[in-house]
């Protein structure tokens, strides 16, 4: 009808129906009596429609903004969610591409004679790629042990990837007969470096091992056998170099 849609009219009757019956009330209150003109009481009525109009109006302007606001609330939230859960799995990818905090934990596993056997242990929740370990005889370095035959201070071992759960024995080093010996065991891969500090006593007759391993992020495994010497205060004291301390004693 007259080009107005249905819905035009319903919301039109939506909303003018209460100004409409509120109008018609007050007219009829306020020119009721003996003297009623058709002038006043339209008058009176156009002037009640329109404050009631406008009432009612505002009525509804509030509310429909309410109801905006808590639908742009609702979607700020759900984007919110969405770009939480993006950068989640992204960081989760780049996880998987980088290896994460991933690391290797090079365990001596067994001794034979003169010689450690070096496992490396995938620790983490991600394959590790490109993989090099360089290990480093300490002492050897510092000249303070000097083997009677040819033997590397440095020994390099390209490992590839390294998958989760994964291990892997990769190298062996000739000790010889001594009783106190360190190694630094340097880790490259797509994570970045990982130095891995491990010292051998013997304690009556047994090795006895102490290693921390540092990451990016600071030290983030640290292992110490309950009999391995200790200072004073109870810990291993990284920064004092490990042959000729001398203020070590053991845990008991």
């Amino acid at each position: 009808m007259f080009g107005i849609s249905k819905s035009t009219v319903q919301q039109l009757v939506k909303e003018f129906r209460i100004p409409l019956l509120v109008a018609t009330a007050w007219t009829t209150y306020a020119v009721w009596g003996p003297d009623v003109s058709f002038k006043g009481t339209i008058s009176t009525f156009g002037t009640s429609f329109f404050l009631a109009s406008w009432m009612t109006g505002q009525i509804f302007r509030v509310r429909k903004q309410a109801g905006v606001e808590k639908s742009f609330g609702s979607v700020e939230q759900r984007l919110n969610d969405l770009v939480n859960e993006l950068e989640s799995k992204t960081q989760n990818m780049i996880s998987h591409i980088t290896g994460g905090d991933s690391y290797l934990h090079v365990l001596p596993v067994s001794f034979f004679g003169s010689k450690i056997l070096w496992v490396a242990i995938h620790k983490g929740g991600y394959s590790l790629q490109q993989v090099s370990v360089k290990i480093t005889d300490v002492e050897m370095l510092k000249g303070s042990f000097k083997p009677q035959g040819q033997m590397d201070v440095t020994t390099k071992h390209q490992l590839g990837d390294v998958h989760r759960g994964m291990n892997q024995k990769f190298a062996d080093n000739d000790v010889g007969d001594r009783t106190r010996f360190s190694f630094k065991i340097i880790t490259h891969s797509r994570n970045g470096k990982f130095e891995q500090d491990t010292r051998f006593v013997k304690v009556d007759g047994a090795l006895s091992v102490a290693l921390r391993i540092n990451g990016p992020s600071g030290t983030i495994h640290e292992k110490i056998d309950p009999d391995f010497p200790v200072n004073e205060e109870g810990k291993v004291d990284w920064n004092k170099p490990h042959v000729g301390a001398g203020d070590e004693r053991p845990i008991y």
